[in-house]
């Protein structure tokens, strides 16, 4: 969790994610024959707002912070050289790489099937169909966490689902996959941690306790 300070006045952690993901799969829909295809700006900004991540507005600011950062490079179009568009760099893949790198080995556990997709990171073709497939799933209006919509209270706030994961890990072994015994909590631990507020830890903690998602007694969960 490596988090930029300019990005997070922006948006939060998950539609940050989302967007990064959303770059590769524009860039694969280009056509040489359209150069109004692919990664443009206008087509960014229509895909943010479409989908529910940000404002038309938001979207250019953060390509432009992108491109600042060398997460995204201009490149002049095959077809037509008048026609300036964008791609991600090696920069944002290696950054896409990493996160699916960590999460493969984890769904194989549940999905053996899908082992060799470790192996095929950085493989162009096997890259193009996974991120191909994933902007069109994501289009479809799918989202993981209707899958279990409680979570949304965590998944929705800056660093809400790792600060859920550190509680969750916390604990003691009590026989239990995750532990049910009680645990100390540190709020100015866990804001130095992910670089928030204190406030802010100690909002997400009472509104999840409020939902019954966790119970609460002076400084321990």
């Amino acid at each position: 969790h490596r988090r930029n300070r300019v990005m997070s006045w922006f948006l939060s952690d998950r539609p940050l994610a989302l967007i990064g993901h959303a770059v590769i799969y524009l860039h694969l829909e280009g056509r040489a024959d359209d150069p109004l295809s692919g990664l443009t700006p206008s087509r960014f900004r229509n895909f943010c707002r479409t989908n529910g991540l940000c404002s038309p507005g938001r979207a250019s600011a953060i390509l432009a912070f992108m491109r600042l950062t060398g997460h995204i490079e201009s490149v002049p179009h095959p077809g037509d050289r008048r026609v300036t568009q964008l791609r991600p760099s090696e920069k944002l893949m290696e950054i896409a790489r990493a996160r699916l790198a960590r999460q493969f080995p984890v769904i194989a556990l549940l999905r053996p099937d899908i082992a060799p997709a470790v192996h095929a990171l950085g493989d162009p073709d096997f890259e193009a169909a996974l991120f191909r497939a994933l902007g069109a799933w994501f289009i479809s209006g799918s989202r993981i966490l209707d899958h279990a919509p409680s979570l949304h209270l965590f998944g929705g706030r800056d660093a809400g689902m790792l600060i859920l994961y550190s509680l969750m890990l916390a604990g003691g072994s009590d026989g239990q996959p995750v532990s049910l015994a009680p645990l100390p909590v540190s709020i100015s631990a866990l804001a130095k941690q992910f670089q928030v507020s204190r406030t802010h830890v100690l909002r997400l903690l009472r509104d999840a306790e409020a939902a019954g998602l966790l119970t609460r007694d002076a400084d321990t969960i």
